[in-house]
């Protein structure tokens, strides 16, 4: 699976099972999204009085089931990093690596 570090804790959750649960191999950078569990879904919203500042203040945390290490999403078993040079000139490195790691296997 190729993944990076614009993934969301959804998708790294997804990854995370697919890591755990089959032989997947995952290619690219650390996605992003830490596994720790996701506050985005309910949200009291405040105005403070004063300062009139607006806040939001999660009301609930899913957590996962899945192994993880604290503060990281999901760690790649081959670190991909795409060098600015090839993003300008619309190659996709994950991709290229991929192809080539199938080719020297066979």
């Amino acid at each position: 699976m190729l993944l990076n570090f614009k993934r969301n804790l959804s998708q790294s959750k997804s990854y995370k099972d697919h890591s755990e649960n089959t032989n997947a191999i995952f290619i690219g950078e650390e996605s992003g999204g830490t596994m720790e569990g996701s506050t985005s879904r309910h949200y009291a919203k405040l105005l403070l009085p004063n300062t009139k500042i607006r806040i939001t203040i999660p009301l609930l945390k899913k957590s996962h089931h899945v192994n993880y290490e604290k503060g990281r999403g999901v760690i790649p078993d081959y670190d991909v990093i795409p060098k600015i040079e090839d993003i300008l000139k619309g190659e996709d490195t994950e991709l290229n690596f991929t192809l080539d790691l199938i080719a020297s296997e066979n």
